[in-house]
Parts: C-alpha cells; structure tokens; sequence
C-alpha cells in the first residue's frame, strides 16, 4: 500500500500528528519482530497500517526538528551581533552545542526510520502484486 494522503488519513493509526515521535516509538513497538521487506512471513493488514503511520510520523518529526534547528541556527546568528544581549557564559554556549548535536542525531534516527520503513512497505507492495 503506498502511502498517500487519502490513505494515510483513513489510517487508524496515524493519530496525535503534534506527538510524533512518541507516537513513532508507541508504534514502532507494536510491530512484529519479523516486519521486514526480507521476512518470510507475510505482515498482516494491520501491521502495513502500523508501519503506514510510523512512517509519516517519522517524517513529521524529522520536518519538525529540521525547521526548527534553521529557525534557532538564524536567531543564534542574529543574537550574536546584539550587544543589549551581553556575554554569554562558555557554560551557556555548551549547552546549546549539546542540544544541537542531540537534535542532529535524533533527525538521521528519524530519516534512517523513514527510509527503512518506506523500503519495506514498497518491497511488501511488490510482494503483494507478484503473489496475486
């Protein structure tokens, strides 16, 4: 089944889209350990619908973070030239280096999750052609 807007929002599954990434993760359990484009096994209707809305979840969030590391990236850029802002401890610009490395990590988690995800519902589709 491809994933298309009129299909995605038919999907039981696909809910609370402001929650994305805990959804991702609530989901992500609820698959069968043998939910994979080289399983054997066939994957039920369900669990095509489950691996459906990881995938878009898994987008959204992704979107999410990377809008927002360009939005803080251009305020950052921005504040350093604002001298009412005053010094900004070492401590300070730490922190928000470990936030933005963070922040990174979590958006090639999500991007390696949406691709892995895409890829096995397409070879399952083909899958599903070939056997019909």
């Amino acid at each position: 089944m491809a994933d298309t807007d009129s299909n995605i929002t038919a999907n039981p599954y696909f809910t609370n889209i402001e929650r994305a990434p805990y959804e991702l993760g609530h989901l992500l359990r609820k698959l069968p350990e043998h939910f994979s484009a080289f399983s054997k096994q066939i994957p039920t209707a369900e669990s095509r619908l489950i691996a459906a809305a990881a995938t878009r979840h898994a987008g959204n969030a992704n979107e999410t973070l990377m809008r927002g590391l360009d939005t803080l990236g251009r305020i950052i850029f921005a504040a350093a030239d604002n001298e009412a802002l005053g010094e900004t401890s070492s401590s300070d610009m730490r922190s928000l280096g470990s936030l933005l490395s963070h922040l990174a990590i979590e958006a090639q988690f999500l991007q390696e999750t949406q691709s892995g995800l895409e890829f096995t519902l397409q070879e399952l589709a083909k899958k599903s052609v070939a056997a019909a």
